[in-house]
C-alpha cells in the first residue's frame, strides 16, 4: 500500500532539484535531496534519503510536504536508540540507529480509500510507548500514544483534554507530562505514569488512528 502511494503520488509530476541537507544524528550521516513541482498553483515535494553509520547504509524516497529539516527524529525505545520518521504526509516508520534496518513502518490503509488519517508529527518515548503530536487535516493538533508491543492507539487529546497547540511532550523517567491547551484555550497540563498509559491502550487502544 505504501509503494503504491508513493508510485501514485509522483506520477505524472516532472519534479525539479531544490536543495541538499546534510546532517548528524545518533552518529548517522544522513543526505536529503529535495525535489519540488510547481505550476504556480499545485506544489508536490519528494525526497531522496540516504543514511550511512559504518558499514551500515539505507536509503529511502519520501513524498508530500514535510518539514526536511526534521525529517528524522531520534528516539529510545526498550533502551534501543532510533530514528522514527514519515515517508508520505501518513504513518510512521522506525529504523534501528545502530543496524540502520526498518523494525517498524506504519502505513494507514484508509489513506488509499482516500480518507483522512492522523498526519504524525514530533515524536518521543516513554518506555515502549510512543507519543506524537499532529494534527488530522486542517484540524487542532492532538497528542496520540502508540504502544509499539500492542500495536495499538490512543488519543491522549480526548482522554485527557489537553491539546498540543504551543505545548510540548516531556518523558521523564516512567511518566509522561504533556502540556498544550484544554477546550477553552487555557493553559493545560497533565502527568500520565507508565503504568497507567499502558493500561489505557489496553482497554482503550485502537488499531489504527
Amino acid at each position: 500500500m505504501l509503494n503504491k502511494y508513493i508510485a501514485e503520488y509522483k506520477t505524472g509530476f516532472d519534479f525539479q532539484f531544490s536543495r541538499q541537507i546534510v546532517q548528524e544524528i545518533c552518529g548517522i550521516q544522513i543526505v536529503i535531496d529535495v525535489m519540488v513541482y510547481f505550476d504556480g498553483y499545485n506544489r508536490r515535494q519528494k525526497a531522496d534519503a540516504v543514511l550511512k553509520k559504518g558499514e551500515h547504509q539505507y536509503a529511502c524516497e519520501c513524498v508530500d510536504i514535510h518539514n526536511w529539516d526534521r525529517l528524522f527524529c531520534a528516539i529510545t525505545l526498550n533502551n534501543a536508540k532510533y530514528l522514527c520518521f514519515r515517508k508520505t504526509l501518513y504513518g510512521f516508520t522506525l529504523l534501528n540507529a545502530d543496524t540502520l534496518v526498518e523494525e517498524y513502518d506504519y502505513f494507514p490503509e484508509k489513506v488509499i480509500n482516500n480518507e483522512e488519517s492522523f498526519i504524525f508529527g514530533d515524536a518521543a518515548s516513554l518506555g515502549n510507548i510512543l507519543i506524537f503530536d499532529g494534527c488530522y487535516w486542517a484540524d487542532a493538533y492532538v497528542y496520540f500514544a502508540y504502544d509499539c508491543s500492542q500495536k495499538l492507539f490512543l488519543n491522549l487529546s480526548d482522554e485527557f483534554c489537553v491539546y498540543a497547540g504551543s505545548g510540548g511532550i516531556h518523558a521523564e523517567e516512567d511518566k509522561l507530562v504533556l502540556t498544550g491547551e484544554n477546550e477553552a484555550s487555557d493553559y493545560a497540563e497533565v502527568t500520565i505514569t507508565h503504568e497507567e498509559l499502558s493500561r489505557l491502550l489496553k482497554e482503550k487502544g485502537l488499531p489504527n488512528c
